[in-house]
């Protein structure tokens, strides 16, 4: 199937994978999140491409690096540049974070694995994790190496997206390539060719920096403003400003100004 080859004709030169660039991971729309209480199967699909351009699965899959802080203001982190220099003190402390994209399987509520939802209900998407979940895939991939085998997640905490993981048998993208490059007119190259330009959107966005809902710097100050105006509006912020209670839109600026 000549199609495949347009999924990983992708950049990855910006990506990391275990013990390769990956020692700085310091935990202090398109992403995938789990519901407490359920168990979701994932395929890892990003890994370095061969000399015929399909992926190898005998390789550690690729992630990328995110370097996210704290917002006190707006109680969210947020991926700064240059541009975001003047929201951070001297307090402020980096957090690493790793992403790769994944295919989340429809299953059931324990993980098993539906079969007849596979080409109507399989999402793409990309997951976000800080050191300790990385650790603990990374764990993983040393005895049970991920192109050959999915990751089964079980979600403890929605909220916090507090998960265990562990693997089972089978990469279902991988075997479904496989399949697709046997049959090129079957269900799986169907299956497949559906999911490419996703994929390789997904690649190109989280190469390009953007993880975790980037913010602009107008957007942080726009937030900052809102959180230090009590997030009110209409009759109720009116009725707070009479009374004093709301900051002046020169105090807003001062607080503004003295996050250098």
């Amino acid at each position: 199937m000549s199609d495949l080859s347009l999924t990983y004709e992708v950049p990855i030169e910006n990506t990391i994978t275990f013990d390769q660039g990956d020692r700085d991971l310091d935990a202090s729309g398109d992403r995938i999140k789990f519901e407490s209480g359920r168990s979701y199967r994932l395929s890892f699909v990003i890994f370095p491409p061969t000399p015929e351009k399909r992926p190898d699965f005998k390789q550690p899959p690729r992630w990328w690096q995110a370097e996210r802080y704290w917002n006190s203001h707006i109680k969210q982190y947020v991926v700064y540049d240059d541009t975001h220099r003047r929201f951070l003190s001297g307090t402020d402390k980096a957090r690493h974070s790793a992403a790769t994209i994944v295919i989340q399987w429809p299953t059931d509520q324990k993980g098993k694995l539906d079969p007849s939802r596979i080409e109507t209900d399989s999402k793409v998407g990309y997951v976000l994790l800080d050191k300790d979940k990385y650790a603990n895939i990374k764990a993983l991939q040393d005895e049970f190496p991920l192109g050959d085998n999915d990751l089964m997640v079980t979600c403890t905490d929605t909220n916090f997206q507090k998960i265990t993981v562990r693997n089972t048998k089978g990469n279902m993208f991988e075997q479904l390539v496989t399949k697709a490059a046997s049959e090129p007119g079957g269900a799986a190259a169907r299956i497949v060719g559906g999911m490419l330009d996703r994929i390789k959107r997904l690649a190109q966005k989280l190469n390009n920096g953007e993880i975790a809902h980037k913010l602009t710097a107008a957007e942080v100050d726009a937030k900052i403003r809102g959180a230090a105006a009590g997030g009110r509006g209409g009759a109720a912020g009116a009725a707070a400003a009479a009374a004093g209670a709301v900051p002046s839109s020169e105090e807003i600026d001062n607080l503004i100004g003295s996050l250098k």
